[in-house]
């Protein structure tokens, strides 16, 4: 690429990545000639260079059956997948039939249920390996890789099923198989291996006993064998990183991927081992090592820094200054891990490694292209969070350039790189800063503010060539670059009315363990609504953003009278039993000022007329909430009650975006005291019914009831439903909330009846995007509600007799993407009504089958949709029950020849 006339030409780049197209004009393996020609005016120049290409190492197996997994212990064959039984959770996997170039590696480990692979053997020349499952009874799926020696090209996974079958006392044969474990025997080998795979050992004892519900509690980490081992575990694993061996400590990684910490004392020695391991990556200057495996690092350093955070108040480390000791493993930490990151980064493309609490992006770039790039990672892991970092304007990218091109700038290299740090936790740092947070109000707001916190996680910017704090430029005059820092979820309800500041945390004075902040910018308007907050910045550093309240209002302009914030009665004339009712929001912003109780004196609106025909109190087509409150019944006068259940119905219709607010009246009874004594306690439980009317689609009704679930859960009922509220007793606050309408059970309906649903194979394509993508970026369980409730729409409308087969049972979708074992593969269920005969269901059958589905949308991608019905159920047709479980068996056995025929794509 070259500059404009008069300009110096920029140094122009090629960057080569895999190719999998199989339509690509280049070959998988040989020589070609490559030919550059560039024409500068009249004059013409070219080269040309001979290049040899060697592909990726390739199945050559029939079938691409490349892995064989041989379990131990007691064994079996579960439709064709091999089988073990708990605590014996080792086996043996192989490679074989793979062919390449050079010498081969291979690399072993699982798929997790993301389609992430999580390593649990680093390439090695041995084609076998002895793993572990490490997450209790279930299924597994191993996977085998095979990597060239020479040029690290990898061929695509090979995979294979293997299930951990349960024991009959999970606790006690999790008991029995740590006992076993002797780490001061594996230290002995010699063989730090051994020690790793002792510890994954630890972990699988642990976690399956965590994980089994019918096992008792775990007991302390000084008297339950469990922890026992998994404490000896960690700290025999952190002493093998004396070696200081790259090999050493990837092993090490991967052995504690699946560990999780009981107490600050596992918690410190998981830390411990995280930075020292990266940091022996980081100062070997390993390569190979992949964004999944720093992902699951930063995971486990978060779930460890979380709970000392939290814990911690002295004596968890040497120091006297835990905090201070908790933020450097962090920033030590994260400093190892992008320049990890930055040597397997590719040229023009950002890579990223995101988990819980911490995320990493990595961009390098030429000058050029560094001035113009948009640098951004996803944070909160799932929240559709995203932090961006970019230079503000044109003006700010120019002058970096110009900066650049000074003869005594660093920059003045072939690539830069930009990084990006995000820890999702504020408390990481605000513990470790000087009288946080009142010092930075005092000092920079005059103490005219109340209520400041951190609403955001740190957000670092750093660039490869400058030191932490330096100036973006030369200057801060025109040099700036602009921030994208998001709002933290659990925030956003509460920044009506609030302002917001942009805090650089700057390094603490010499000789001190402390931060200290300056304010970037203040005084912006923030609502419950506020996704990100740009912050605009001349250094490199760490930044947040903060919110707070003025403590005195603006007064009111002169005429003007506070909006009354009484309750507006239920619609006089209710439209036609037709309610139009939205998707609910997932994550539910605080319904706008919630209503005043209205004074006991003042008269009592009369309810509404509804039809009798649309609110019948249906349990199909109601939520019902469990709510325990602080005072006694005698606490609430009738008014009391009335004003709280008006608020209910305005508050609740509110958050389902109901058109006109809920078309029929919400009930609340008082069902009892907690303990069931007959004396006066200071509680009452109440019961709220949320009847939402028969015409009110089943899916509408089964995401609705999980929304209030998820909201009461994450946000609270008093704070989404009620407010501040006065009985005659004193102030309502709610001890307790609970939806206890099941979103996935419907009485009458077959959703507790195998037997009578109809099931069908569900495949959605889209030329806009890709499901796997796309499950990956979104919450699953919103897009199943969405596409279920999108088609039941269209059942209804295509099955005639759909009132008599469907009721009031609700359409089910579990939307599947495995794409290392079988297509894309998700499952519709069609529940149907209790009293549907059998000639019914397979009429409404036979429609199912004829039809022909209209595409659905999701996350705004439009999906082409084809269904595959299953046989319909004996229940209907009247066959031999024999009939149905051969069939089923038959059904089992093709989708295993399914899976072992896709294992390889």
């Amino acid at each position: 690429m070259l500059g404009t006339s008069g300009d110096d030409p920029i140094p122009s780049s090629i960057t080569l990545r895999p190719i999998s197209d199989a339509n690509s004009i280049l070959p998988r393996s040989g020589d070609i000639n490559v030919t550059c020609s560039i024409t500068v005016g009249d004059a013409t120049g070219s080269a040309e260079m001979a290049v040899t290409l060697e592909g990726p190492p390739m199945c050559v197996e029939p079938e691409g059956r490349c892995i064989n997994i041989v379990p131990r212990g007691a064994q079996a064959q579960a439709n064709g997948i091999p089988t073990q039984t708990f605590p014996d959770v080792t086996f043996r996997v192989e490679a074989r039939g793979f062919s390449g170039s050079n010498d081969l590696n291979y690399e072993f480990g699982f798929v997790q249920d993301n389609n992430e692979t999580q390593v649990a053997r680093a390439a090695a020349s041995t084609p076998s390996a002895e793993l572990g499952t490490q997450r209790g009874n279930g299924t597994y799926i191993v996977y085998v890789q095979a990597v060239d020696s020479r040029n690290g090209g990898r061929s695509i996974l090979a995979a294979a099923l293997i299930l951990l079958a349960p024991a009959e006392d999970v606790s006690a044969a999790a008991d029995a198989g740590a006992e076993e474990l002797d780490f001061q025997v594996l230290q002995n080998t010699g063989w730090s291996a051994a020690v790793h795979y002792g510890l994954q050992m630890a972990n699988a004892f642990k976690n399956a006993k965590t994980n089994d519900g019918s096992s008792r509690r775990l007991l302390s980490s000084h008297d339950d064998p469990t922890q026992l081992k998994t404490t000896e575990g960690l700290k025999a694993t952190l002493d093998t990183l004396n070696s200081q061996r790259a090999s050493d400590a990837l092993s090490a990684l991967v052995s504690v991927f699946e560990t999780t910490p009981s107490d600050t004392d596992q918690a410190k020695l998981l830390a411990q081992i995280v930075q020292n391991a990266m940091r022996i990556l980081d100062s070997a200057e390993a390569g190979g090592i992949g964004t999944a495996t720093v992902r699951k690092a930063l995971d486990r350093l978060g779930v460890a820094t979380n709970l000392l955070t939290e814990q911690c108040t002295g004596g968890c480390f040497d120091s006297s200054d835990d905090h201070w000791e908790i933020v450097m493993m962090v920033e030590k930490t994260l400093k190892s891990a992008r320049e990890v990151m930055r040597r397997a980064a590719p040229s023009g493309v950002t890579a990223t490694a995101v988990s819980t609490s911490f995320a990493q992006a990595v961009s390098r770039n030429t000058i050029q292209a560094t001035s113009a790039a948009s640098v951004a990672l996803d944070v909160e892991n799932g929240n559709d969070k995203r932090a961006r970092a970019r230079f503000a304007n044109d003006a700010s990218a120019s002058e970096f350039l110009s900066y650049c091109a000074a003869a005594d700038a660093n920059c003045n290299q072939e690539r830069l790189t930009l990084y990006l740090s995000y820890v999702t936790n504020p408390d990481t740092y605000t513990t470790a800063i000087a009288g946080f947070p009142g010092s930075i109000i005092d000092s920079h707001f005059d103490g005219a503010s109340t209520q400041p916190a951190a609403i955001s996680g740190v957000l670092e910017i750093q660039l490869d060539f400058k030191d932490d704090g330096d100036l973006i430029c030369q200057t801060d005059d025109e040099c700036h670059m602009e921030l994208d820092i998001p709002i933290s979820t659990d925030s956003m309800p509460m920044l009506d009315g609030k302002s917001a500041a942009c805090v650089r945390i700057t390094q603490p004075s010499e000789g001190t363990n402390q931060f200290a902040t300056e304010v970037v910018s203040a005084s912006v308007e923030i609502s419950s609504t506020t996704q990100t907050l740009p912050c605009r910045v001349s250094s490199l550093g760490r930044y947040m953003i903060m919110s707070y309240t003025s403590a005195v209002p603006s007064p009111l302009p002169p005429g003007e009278e506070e909006p009354s914030l009484s309750p507006s009665p239920p619609p006089a004339n209710p439209p036609p039993p037709d309610q139009a009712v939205g998707d609910p929001t997932f994550t539910a912003p605080s319904p706008s000022p919630f209503q005043a109780p209205v004074p006991d004196q003042a008269p009592v609106p009369d309810e509404a007329p509804v039809p009798d025909t649309e609110c019948t109190g249906n349990p199909n087509k109601a939520i019902t909430i469990s709510v325990t409150l602080n005072l006694d019944q005698e606490d609430f006068s009738a008014t009391n009650i009335r004003d709280l259940t008006e608020r209910l119905h305005t508050n609740i219709g509110r958050f389902l975006e109901i058109v006109d607010g809920l078309r029929c009246p919400v009930k609340l009874a008082h069902s009892g005291s907690p303990g069931g004594s007959a004396r006066r306690l200071m509680a009452s439980t109440w019961d709220v019914e949320v009847d939402l009317g028969e015409s009110t689609p089943a899916a509408t009704v089964r995401r609705s009831r999980k929304a209030l679930a998820d909201t009461i859960k994450e946000e609270g009922f008093q704070e989404q439903f009620i407010g501040d509220f006065e009985a005659a007793g004193g102030t309502v606050a709610v001890n307790e909330a609970i939806v206890t309408s099941d979103p996935n059970s419907f009485p009458g309906c077959s959703t507790d009846d195998p037997d009578r649903q109809v099931i069908a194979s569900l495949l959605l394509n889209s030329d806009q995007g890709n499901l796997k993508q796309l499950l990956e970026r979104s919450q699953v369980s919103a897009l199943e509600l969405e596409a279920a409730a999108q088609l039941e729409s269209q059942l209804r409308t295509k099955i005639s007799n759909s009132e008599v087969v469907l009721g009031d049972c609700p359409v089910k979708v579990t939307l599947n993407a495995y794409p290392y074992l079988q297509d894309i593969y998700s499952v519709l269920t069609v529940n149907t009504d209790g009293d549907a005969t059998g000639s019914e269901v397979q009429s409404a059958y036979d429609a199912m089958v004829a039809a022909e589905f209209e595409a659905i949308t999701l996350d705004g991608i439009d999906f082409q949709v084809r269904v595959e019905f299953d046989n319909l159920p004996s229940a209907f047709t009247g066959r031999a029950s024999a009939v149905a479980v051969a069939g089923c068996s038959m059904v089992l056995t093709v989708i295993a020849m399914v899976i072992a025929s896709r294992i390889i794509l």
